[in-house]
């Protein structure tokens, strides 16, 4: 069994299930960075393909009120 935290990062209402520091991989601070200057349109439409965690396609929708 693969044991999970839920954390909330930036925005308080966001909260990302990953697991463990033991149990596999949790995302860092480049994936926040990452999608803070995708500089996407307000309102577009992204789709995030294969992208693990999805903490990109999270942060994205919520950065730029976009439709992930």
């Amino acid at each position: 069994m693969i044991n999970t935290t839920i954390d909330s990062i930036i925005f308080p209402n966001i909260k990302i299930c990953q697991p463990d520091k033991k149990s596999g991989f949790r995302f860092g601070s480049d994936s926040i960075v990452l999608s803070y200057f995708s500089r996407i349109k307000p309102n577009s439409f992204v789709a995030d393909v294969g992208s693990g965690s999805g903490i990109i396609a999270t942060l994205i929708a919520s950065f730029y009120d976009a439709n992930v």
